[in-house]
């Protein structure tokens, strides 16, 4: 039950029960090693020798003290043991519970250190180790409550001190808070009391001479045949530890949970636990004062949280104290139980450059869980999981521009698989491609004046075309400085227009005249100027080509 508080005599009455409940069905249980047997005859002692029936007879290993084979007496007081390999054996008898008989072993020994050990060969039958068993003593009494009101249903319980092997007895108080155990060995004898259902009544157990531990208690000396009267016990009210079991993370109450208080003596003697109700809640009761560790635990196989001690302390060791005090309660005593599945308590993080070929790292976070978990990666483009990156790290690829990159974090341990996911980087998209670049072509390197325009062919491509065109000529400019003449070349604008142009279009663009270019033309020998043509473009290359101005010949002839 994970009780660490249930005290010597409380083992040592399961103990006991369990004995019994071995001998009642473990022949049937027990496979055959050998074909050897042992059989005797169970009588009284006394006068009239009368044969006992429903004696346990056990078998045991002579030097390692084993258990091997089993056998009740019948209703004549006799039994065989089969099924035995060839060995050295020595035999206890052990009346059943309730019993006057007090327990021996062969021949009549009160220990197994004394018992007379014999040999059983192959197929030999071993006859006639009988026993004649003595009354027992008897331990009798009443226990009350503090008001001396007898108190039906008390665990009564006497095992022997300084025993070799435990030898004891156990009754219930009936009407009046009367008992009475029978079928003790002689000897020394720890009494304890406590309540049947010690988990649903408030009240101390103790040991006689009322005090709260084993190692304190009164020795109550038995003889064979006679009854030891007169050991009593005073039950008080006890102390009660309240609180509430809780999930963690959830909240939600815990069903079912052990919670456990341990007792300060020897054996860790004194204590009792409870079990959480439909809202989580326990009340620990039938306490002596004094300080206590508490522990909560689920119950069973298969258990869902991890066990605590209060206050969240993961040991007995480090467990904090509580104090009890008989006949008040210490409430508040929770705990939150955290699961034995992966919890995720700080989620993972990616950290490092959103960029095309730099590394992104992704940390697991905080987790609980036992045993510990282990953990695999998953990488998430825009949610989805990018095949192969499986890694802690990953590194961003051209395909990631524009969208978000995280990581998937899976723990497991035996009890559950959890995923996390960390935070979402995003990776800038790529920078759009720049627009094309217009391009203008010249279509012809002779320029015709008409009028007072020049026109010019141009064609246009890849994108839409705008800007302007000059016909320039270079002239050389004389100027007297400081009584000298000096020349230098001077570009001067002959005509001047703009254009808009679509990708793909040519035309032919009129540019008027300056008052500059009518006079250049006009004078030039054959109305005839090598000049040049200077065509910007928005967001193209601007382009100075050498071209022929001319008169257009019908002009040329009407002058």
């Amino acid at each position: 039950m994970g009780v660490r508080g249930e005290g010597k005599s409380r083992w040592a009455l399961a103990v006991l029960v369990g004995c019994l409940a071995l001998l009642a069905t473990a022949p049937a249980a027990l496979a055959a090693e050998g074909t050897g047997k042992i059989s005797g005859l169970v009588k009284q002692s006394a006068v009239l020798h009368e044969v006992i029936a429903n004696v346990n007879v056990r078998v045991l290993d002579a030097s390692s003290r084993k258990f091997v084979g089993l056998a009740r007496t019948n209703g004549s007081g006799e039994y065989t043991v089969e099924g035995l390999a060839p060995g050295s054996y020595k035999v206890k008898f052990e009346p059943g519970h309730g019993s006057i008989y007090a327990p021996q072993f062969y021949s009549g020994k009160s220990s197994f250190a004394e018992a007379t050990a014999f040999a059983v060969a192959e197929g030999e039958t071993k006859k006639e180790i009988n026993a004649e068993l003595n009354e027992g003593g008897k331990i009798s009494g009443t226990v009350t409550n503090a008001s001396k009101v007898g108190l039906e249903g008390i665990e009564v319980v006497a095992f022997q001190v300084g025993g070799e092997e435990f030898i004891g007895e156990y009754s219930s108080t009936g009407a009046g808070g009367k008992y009475t155990l029978m079928g003790l060995p002689k000897g020394s004898y720890t009494v304890e009391f406590y309540p049947e259902n010690r988990f649903e009544v408030n009240l101390v157990p103790q040991y006689y001479n009322e005090v709260s531990f084993a190692k304190d208690a009164t020795p109550v000396v038995v003889a064979e045949g006679a009854t030891k009267n007169g050991i009593d016990a005073k039950l008080h009210e006890g102390g009660e530890i309240s609180g509430r079991v809780t999930d963690a993370y959830t909240h939600k109450p815990l069903v079912g949970a052990f919670v456990s208080a341990y007792g300060p003596g020897a054996g860790e003697e004194g204590g009792n636990f409870a079990e959480t109700n439909a809202n989580g809640e326990y009340t620990i009761l039938g306490l002596g004062s004094g300080t206590y560790k508490i522990e909560f635990e689920e119950s069973g196989t298969g258990t869902e949280h991890i066990t605590q001690y209060y206050n969240d302390e993961p040991t007995f060791e480090s467990a904090n104290l509580v104090t009890a005090n008989q006949g008040s309660t210490t409430p508040g005593i929770n705990a939150a139980l955290i699961p034995k599945a992966p919890v995720n308590t700080a989620g993972p993080v990616v950290s490092g450059t959103p960029a095309a070929g730099k590394t992104l790292s992704c940390s697991t976070g905080s987790w609980t869980g036992e045993p510990k978990p282990t953990f695999t990666y998953a990488w998430l483009r825009n949610g989805v999981v990018i095949a192969g990156a499986s890694a802690s790290t990953y590194v961003v690829q051209v395909v990631d521009q524009g969208t978000g990159l995280a990581c998937k974090i899976t723990a497991t341990n035996k009890h559950a698989s959890v995923s996390a996911v960390s935070n979402t980087l995003t990776v800038p998209a790529a920078p759009p491609p720049p627009p094309p670049t217009p391009v203008l072509t010249l279509l012809s390197a002779k320029i015709t004046v008409s009028g007072n325009s020049a026109r010019v062919p141009i064609a246009c491509a890849n994108a839409t075309c705008t800007g302007t065109i000059e016909l320039t000529e270079q002239i050389v400019v004389k100027h007297r400085h400081h009584g000298k003449t000096r020349s230098k070349l001077q570009t001067v604008v002959l005509a001047r227009g703009s254009y808009a142009l679509t990708a793909g279009q040519s035309a032919t663009i009129l540019v008027r005249l300056t008052h500059t270019g009518k006079h250049a033309l006009a004078t030039a020998r054959h109305h005839r100027l090598s000049t040049t043509v200077r065509i910007s473009v928005t967001g193209g290359l601007t382009k100075s080509i050498p071209v022929v101005l001319s008169e257009s010949p019908k002009k040329h002839r009407r002058r």
